[in-house]
């Protein structure tokens, strides 16, 4: 019984509303997992109650991918709750799962060099026309923000980019313009002299 009380707390911790995934493709396979952290319930005190608030918000998510030309790639991601409000801007990702995150992933291609990324993403949902419209009939354009920094042997480097995941038709108001899967993207060698 003793031994009870010392190892429930621990064995309490985990991951709750856990969604699993496998996707293969023809070009590899996927495995996905997504949940929010779970702390004992036996947190007592004004400050393991905040960590407990706090934690509640959080997504957690790991993933491994095997491609068929010859690479491995790891991840795992901690972020925020996605913001599925009504709202004409909103931090959320277009599959809906995540927030804003902070990642860290290793990359293996076959036959070459591992690398290392550490880094920040942001996508953002922002409405662009009828905004004042029912939420149905909105336009929306998701931006996704990522700064990074990837590590191998032989480079260091500090990457940021900024993506348009879909289109956007009749832009600006414009009929003839449509604007769309646009990546921006610049990065820094730190080990190459400026």
């Amino acid at each position: 019984k003793a031994l009870d009380a010392i190892l429930s707390p621990v064995l309490s911790f985990g991951i709750q509303d856990t969604k699993l995934a496998l996707a293969a493709t023809t070009s590899g396979v996927k495995l996905y997992a997504i949940g929010s952290p779970k702390l004992p319930d036996v947190l007592e005190g004004d400050f393991l109650e905040v960590i407990a608030d706090l934690t509640s918000s959080f997504r957690v998510s790991a993933s491994a991918e095997l491609t068929f030309s010859g690479s491995a790639v790891l991840e795992l991601r901690v972020g925020t709750d996605p913001d599925n409000s009504e709202s004409n801007f909103a931090l959320v990702n277009t599959a809906g799962t995540l927030g804003m995150s902070i990642y860290i992933q290793f990359e293996h291609v076959f036959g070459g060099t591992p690398t290392q990324s550490l880094g920040v993403n942001i996508p953002l949902k922002i409405c662009v026309e009828r905004c004042s419209e029912v939420y149905a009939n909105r336009y929306f354009l998701f931006l996704i923000g990522d700064l990074s920094l990837v590590v191998s042997p032989t480079a260091q480097l500090v990457r940021g980019t900024l993506t348009m995941d879909g289109w956007w038709y009749r832009a600006l108001g414009l009929p003839f313009l449509h604007i769309g899967d646009i990546v921006l993207g610049a990065e820094w060698d730190l080990k190459s002299p400026i």
